[in-house]
């Protein structure tokens, strides 16, 4: 499987989503089509088709992996969304976790829950929604 990230465009600030790569001097691409970068991932030396290539620069902070699952309404979970478990409505992030070589959040590993959950926002959107539950 390869692996599918997203980033905000740097020039428009919309969201584009697919394959990532990015160069030593700290500039960061997505693809959208996934396929037209053959090769290295997260700056290893990748052979590009450059007759086909379409990429976007974007925001290197606001990149985000998938992580392969979806929540409860189909909408595909990535590093950095915010969400809430349908039994709790603080809002928690989903952060990768190298303990358990896979994505939880502050209190719940998320592949063992994700039909209970919701996707709410992004880190990036909505900080004001991780704010307001770390108040409570």
């Amino acid at each position: 499987m390869v692996p599918r990230f997203r980033g905000r465009n740097i020039e428009t600030g919309e969201w584009v989503y697919g394959h990532l790569f990015y160069f030593n001097d700290g500039r960061h691409f997505i693809s959208p089509k996934g396929t037209d970068v053959v090769g290295g991932y997260g700056g290893a030396p990748a052979k590009y088709r450059l007759e086909n290539l379409v990429c976007f620069e974007i925001v290197p902070e606001t990149v985000g992996q998938s992580t392969g699952l979806k929540d409860l309404k189909g909408v595909e979970i990535f590093e950095g969304d915010i969400i809430v478990w349908e039994y709790s409505e603080k809002p928690q992030e989903v952060f990768w976790d190298n303990s358990i070589c896979g994505f939880s959040t502050k209190h719940y590993h998320l592949w063992r829950t994700v039909k209970k959950v919701k996707v709410i926002g992004n880190i990036y959107e909505n900080p004001e929604l991780l704010e307001q539950a770390n108040e409570n």
